[in-house]
């Protein structure tokens, strides 16, 4: 009993500055990978899009390229949107809020609204019903969501995000141009 309790005490001397975890990570190193992953699943949708609407007449779907109109999960391509939205960018939303709130850093409150709303947005546009208001949380199975709800949400998201940017940050609070890919930083890019 005496080795395994000190065991835990000793695993836990060492923080590793170059290994962010949820508790550690700034908002200047969260925003710009919750964007790279928007980006990514929003690329791959565009990707589809032009796939399924220039090759929509064709009678023979065969080659790489030849199957991305086709819904087929397996080959992945169905689902890039989906996994990097809700894998890469909406789980660490949650995290990059609370830490922008510790830190009173609204700005950075300002663009994780917006970018959750255009998220979901292009979510329903996608996959029409998805979990939404049960999702991104502790629950496995979480309920999906009609259009008109997830729509309204993603309007309230971004009423939110206009509040937030125009709130004044605290001096001591992160600038949102050290960690804004997007717009570097600039509020009056972001309320546009």
């Amino acid at each position: 009993t005496f080795s395994f309790s000190s065991c835990k005490d000793w695993l836990d001397v060492n923080v590793n500055p170059d290994y962010p975890t949820n508790v550690v990570a700034s908002v200047s190193s969260r925003l710009p990978w919750i964007q790279h992953h928007y980006n990514y699943g929003y690329g791959a949708a565009s990707i589809r899009a032009a796939s399924i609407t220039g090759q929509i007449t064709s009678t023979t779907f065969t080659g790489t390229n030849g199957v991305l109109p086709a819904w087929n999960p397996t080959i992945t391509v169905s689902t890039t949107p989906y996994q990097h939205w809700f894998v890469g960018s909406a789980a660490n939303l949650g995290d990059l809020m609370t830490k922008a709130e510790e830190e009173q850093a609204w700005h950075y409150l300002g663009a994780a609204y917006t970018i959750r709303a255009m998220g979901f947005m292009m979510m329903l546009d996608w996959y029409g019903e998805i979990p939404y208001t049960e999702s991104l949380s502790s629950i496995l199975t979480p309920a999906y969501s009609d259009g008109k709800t997830i729509f309204d949400g993603c309007m309230a998201d971004l009423d939110k995000a206009l509040e937030y940017f125009e709130m004044t940050q605290p001096t001591e609070a992160t600038a949102l141009s050290k960690g804004d890919n997007w717009n570097s930083g600039n509020v009056e890019k972001w309320k546009k």
